[in-house]
């Protein structure tokens, strides 16, 4: 994500932008993201075991459906 401090950062107005188009595109990056997970998955780099057990103990889990981060609910 780019920072306002970014030199390269544009704002655009809220008039100018299109909802649908957004979540088309980041619907589209995460299966673009999911489909080369896939494929590091059948050439053996990287299986979803070792996934989890890297991010074992962390309360965010990476293979949330959404593919945005997701926090585990705190056990009180």
């Amino acid at each position: 994500m780019k920072s306002i401090l970014d030199p390269s950062f544009r704002y655009t107005p809220s008039v100018q932008t299109d909802v649908r188009k957004t979540f088309a595109r980041i619907r589209r990056e995460l299966r673009e993201r999911e489909q080369s997970r896939s494929e590091r998955d059948v050439d053996g780099k990287l299986t979803a075991q070792s996934e989890r057990t890297a991010t074992a103990g962390s309360a965010v889990s990476p293979t949330h459906e959404s593919g945005f981060p997701h926090r585990a609910p705190q056990q009180h």
